[in-house]
């Protein structure tokens, strides 16, 4: 028999103790050597509600919005001052002019349609100009966005 001592351990008991602890230490360090580092949880994606549903272009949420539908024999004018968005959506098959009358702006203009990867217009103001939209996009829902310094006005219209 094994002497007891007075703390109530033996020393083969302390050792088998202390060995089997570091096995199971070494056992799941192996495991995670093994199996490689692991990886960061997948970040969620927020994202603010568009105007319209899915399919919509980007929006910067720091400029104003404002929202439009557009359909033949009914145009749309929009007045604003400063930097603004505009989501328009196309009800119906026509064709649509937008035209962009910035002859009150100042400093530096800048004219995006988001369905068209370059600007439509970026240089000095006071500028005004037209120009049809794409009207052959399955989705006929798009973004226009005018970086201004001064009033302007934005007119669309449209015919069958």
């Amino acid at each position: 028999m094994t002497p007891v001592r007075a703390g109530g351990w033996s020393r083969g008991a302390a050792a088998t103790v202390a060995g089997v602890a570091l096995l199971a230490v070494a056992a799941v360090a192996g495991r995670a050597i093994l199996d490689g580092p692991t990886p960061p949880p997948a970040p969620t994606r927020t994202t603010a509600t568009p105007a319209f549903p899915s399919g919509e272009p980007s929006f910067d949420l720091q400029l104003p919005l404002t929202t439009t539908e557009v359909a033949a024999g009914r145009p749309v004018r929009i007045e604003a001052t400063g930097p603004r968005q505009i989501a328009y959506r196309v009800t119906d098959g026509s064709a649509v002019v937008v035209r962009l009358d910035c002859r009150l702006c100042r400093g530096t203009l800048t004219y995006l349609d988001g369905s068209r990867p370059a600007p439509l217009y970026v240089g000095p103001a006071p500028w005004s100009g037209e120009h049809l939209l794409n009207t052959d996009a399955a989705d006929r829902r798009t973004l226009l966005r005018v970086d201004a310094v001064g009033s302007w006005v934005i007119t669309f219209t449209s015919a069958p």
